[in-house]
């Protein structure tokens, strides 16, 4: 069986579509914020990633997240917590 490719934006789409009670997206970065993450932390982020933060700064789907950048993102209070 052939799998159809998703572009980034058909799967926010459809992302979207989920309630708040099991969705919850968090406030956009711009691309000031990802550079400065990818130069602290000394990473590429790969473009659909890029793309994503620019819409949504983390996204927690029934208890899984995908983190986001910046100081409001939970990658951030984690790394200050456990140094690495």
């Amino acid at each position: 069986m052939k799998t159809k490719s998703m572009s980034i934006n058909d799967v926010l789409s459809e992302l979207q579509l989920f309630s708040d009670r099991v969705l919850t997206l968090e406030e956009p970065v711009n691309l000031n914020d990802i550079k400065d993450f990818e130069n602290r932390f000394g990473l590429q982020l790969p473009n659909d990633y890029k793309e994503l933060l620019k819409r949504f700064n983390g996204i927690d789907l029934v208890g899984k997240s995908v983190y986001g950048v910046g100081k409001k993102s939970a990658f951030y209070v984690i790394r200050r917590r456990i140094p690495l």
